[in-house]
């Protein structure tokens, strides 16, 4: 009894001291110099309050269909059928304003990946699907993404977010607006928490056009989330 104890004693001294080397090598995380950010995953942050103004379109985008969100995400799902896949849709949030954007999907037998490039913000959900019975496929689990990159005029730029949430600002919409194809397809970089480093996933090219409509007039004066925090 007394040796499994001690076993087990010296298995948890060690789980403990040793570094997670996947993580020491994954893309690094906004530090201090970088609050105004608020990003609302940051273990270190001090903000208790944050102020948020309503999202607003720019301009018109004539013949981009408006969708009303008029359910809560466990009703009106933004990822299922009813959202359009690859063209650009205004999308009409009661609380959080108007923002225009396209959905992306990226489905095989091993992953899900789902994503929407918003004007001022990019979501990205990444889940793991194995076999069932009778050939069902059933999700297995769902990893956070923490960083996510795209090939610019200049090699490639990264942006680190919080729970697959990323931030838009001129030098993304930039890339995104100026995107070329690949030998006719379109890749993005993702990276999830815990993981080796950036790993490519396919964009349809569909996608890529119509981030030609979101971010073509992409402007820091005009566009972006404006938030602070409150004391």
């Amino acid at each position: 009894m007394r040796t499994l104890q001690g076993a087990l004693a010296l298995v948890a001294v060690i789980t403990v001291a040793a570094p997670s080397l996947a993580f020491e090598i994954s893309p690094k995380k906004y530090g201090d110099n970088l609050k105004e950010e608020l990003h609302l995953c940051e273990p270190t942050r001090t903000e208790e309050y944050i102020q948020y103004q309503e999202e607003k379109l720019p301009r018109q985008f004539p013949g981009v269909e408006v969708f009303t969100i008029t359910e809560d995400w466990r009703s009106q799902d933004l990822e299922s059928t009813n959202f359009p896949l690859s063209k650009p849709v205004i999308l009409k949030n009661p609380v959080t304003g108007q923002t225009v954007g396209v959905f992306d999907r990226n489905y095989n037998k091993a992953f899900r990946v789902a994503s929407f490039f918003g004007r001022n913000g990019i979501r990205v959900r990444l889940e793991t699907i194995k076999e069932g019975a009778f050939g069902r496929r059933m999700t297995t689990g769902s990893e956070s993404i923490q960083a996510f990159g795209i090939k610019n005029k200049d090699g490639y730029i990264i942006v680190n977010g919080c729970d697959g949430v990323f931030a838009v600002n001129k030098q993304i919409a930039d890339a995104l607006a100026n995107y070329q194809l690949v030998n006719g397809k379109a890749f993005v970089l993702l990276s999830n928490d815990g993981s080796t480093g950036l790993r490519i996933n396919e964009i349809g090219p569909e996608t890529v056009k119509a981030w030609k409509t979101i971010y073509s007039d992409w402007n820091p004066a005009t566009d972006g989330r404006k938030k602070q925090a409150i004391n």
